[in-house]
């Protein structure tokens, strides 16, 4: 909703794919490494780790999209990875029981489940950032702006545009 009202564009999980195209990595495994489900592996023979690899390509494609323009990009470290662009940093929370609570909606899980999705993806999202920024996810000192997307999501949007137009 961000990038349509900036009329610009937006990547989140697309990234994953050009990512894959870039690094020769298979999609599915540039993925898992997301999720955090790979370790960082240790090569018998000299060369580039393929976690390092699918993250040097992931630094390029990201790179390459912010050398074309203002865009919205979700995730990916990117926050860190483009610090030399000086791009917004924002960073949307949202109190547990109103997540669960969204999950439970949008894909009808119980609450037990949604509760169980919501805090395994907290803890893939802060492995990750943390492995590709050695800083801690959610740290609003990170970002420069922190919004609580329990306001809803066409609030949240109008907080942030009213960042940009005062910035």
């Amino acid at each position: 909703m961000l990038a349509e009202k900036l009329g610009v564009p937006y990547y989140n999980k697309d990234l994953t794919l050009l990512t894959a195209q870039e690094s020769g990595l298979s999609s599915e495994y540039v993925r898992d490494i997301e999720d955090g489900k790979l370790q960082k592996i240790e090569t018998l023979y000299i060369g580039l780790d393929p976690t390092d690899q699918a993250r040097i390509a992931q630094e390029k494609v990201l790179k390459s999209i912010a050398e074309k323009g203002s865009c919205v990009i979700v995730g990916r470290a990117s926050d860190k990875v483009l610090a030399e662009y000086k791009p917004l940093r924002v960073f949307i929370h949202a109190p547990l029981e109103y997540r669960v609570e969204r999950i439970m909606l949008k894909y009808g899980d119980s609450k037990e489940k949604a509760e169980e999705f919501a805090l395994k993806s907290d803890k893939r999202r802060a492995k990750y950032y943390e492995l590709i920024t050695g800083s801690k996810w959610g740290e609003s000192s990170n970002y420069d702006l922190t919004v609580d997307g329990s306001i809803g999501v066409e609030n949240a949007v109008d907080v942030i545009l009213e960042f940009i137009n005062k910035r």
